[in-house]
């Protein structure tokens, strides 16, 4: 099993990341400028993280997470470290004492209807050392798009549960259609793109977007395990992510060649 997650991959938009457990980072065209700095304090070290948050207009898509959203606050887990959102999206954190393992939270204080749910990411191996140099991408989800994803598949709104929102991936970047996830006791999911809607619904497996879910999963950390029929281009694995109540895990899982 692989404990890897992230955020966006440069190969969604353009670019491709190879040797990566994930796939994600740089989304060409995003409106702030990674080489710019943020909040993340004094005594960087050399050692900083820098990012933009951005809003996913369609679930389905990481293609749609281009505008910036702004009044976030981002934590890393690991040393406390902290840094409020500059208004083109745009954070800087402190990586100081960070060496295989970086948990990014990004929370939303500003209330009304733009409002995001609390987002966590997660950045190991060789994709938090591309992080370091490249900066990456995190996107957040509307609390009105979490809740009419909630009120159509029937969960809760315990905030002790959490949810996790992943696209499949091959070595490319390009999206695996057709792969399906086991299911997962006591939670809600697999929920799968469809083209009708831009809410995930539970089909049979993935569709265009690789897209695949699970909602009501209890805190702590999730198993996700992909099958993919015969003849596909990559085979089937499990990963491994951070779950926690109240927040939705974003990553997008690159499925190894077979």
């Amino acid at each position: 099993m692989r404990y890897a997650l992230l955020v966006l991959a440069a190969s969604l938009i353009g670019g491709t990341v190879a040797g990566c457990d994930q796939l994600f980072p740089e989304l060409t065209g995003a409106t702030a400028d990674l080489a710019g700095t943020g909040d993340g304090g004094a005594d960087l070290g050399g050692t900083s993280l820098r990012g933009q948050t951005c809003l996913l207009a369609d679930l389905r898509a990481p293609q749609s997470c281009k505008n910036a959203a702004l009044g976030r606050r981002v934590t890393l887990e690991e040393n406390r470290a902290s840094a409020d959102v500059a208004s083109d999206g745009s954070f800087t954190l402190s990586l100081a004492g960070i060496t295989d393992r970086a948990t990014l939270a990004v929370s939303d204080s500003t209330g009304g209807l733009g409002r995001s749910t609390p987002t966590v990411s997660v950045l190991t191996g060789n994709v938090l050392a591309g992080a370091r140099v490249n900066g990456i991408m995190v996107p957040v989800v509307e609390e009105p798009t979490m809740v009419s994803l909630e009120l159509a598949s029937g969960a809760t709104s315990d905030p002790t549960r959490g949810a996790v929102i992943a696209w499949l991936l091959d070595a490319t970047g390009a999206a695996v259609r057709d792969a399906s996830a086991a299911r997962i006791t006591g939670a809600i999911g697999p929920l799968y793109d469809t083209p009708a809607s831009s809410i995930l619904d539970a089909t049979d497996s993935s569709g265009a977007f690789g897209t695949v879910a699970f909602l009501d999963l209890p805190a702590g950390t999730a198993s996700i395990t992909i099958a993919v029929p015969l003849g596909a281009k990559v085979r089937g694995d499990s990963f491994a992510l951070p779950v926690r109540g109240g927040a939705v895990t974003v990553a997008a899982l690159q499925l190894p060649a077979p």
